[in-house]
């Protein structure tokens, strides 16, 4: 099966991203930083589609530190 899609892989479909893997790729990021700022940024690191959904269900706030997010994503999990 040829693989077309080069972005990194959380780990098959279905799958859900942890935090550890979001702030992955979150690097760069100046907090506070609201979802928009943080969806952004992930999309400029090609983060898969796990983590911009996981970014995409979190609530529309700023977020004071990677922390912060981090405890608003255990939320959802």
């Amino acid at each position: 099966m040829k693989n077309e899609n080069k972005k990194q892989d959380m780990g098959g479909e279905g799958k859900k991203a942890n935090p550890i893997q979001i702030q992955t790729f979150l690097k760069g990021v100046d907090y506070p930083a609201d979802r928009t700022d943080l969806i952004d940024a992930a999309e400029a690191q090609e983060a898969p589609k796990e983590v911009l959904g996981a970014l995409m269900q979190v609530p529309e706030r700023e977020y004071k530190s990677p922390a912060d997010l981090e405890k608003e994503i255990g939320k959802l999990m």
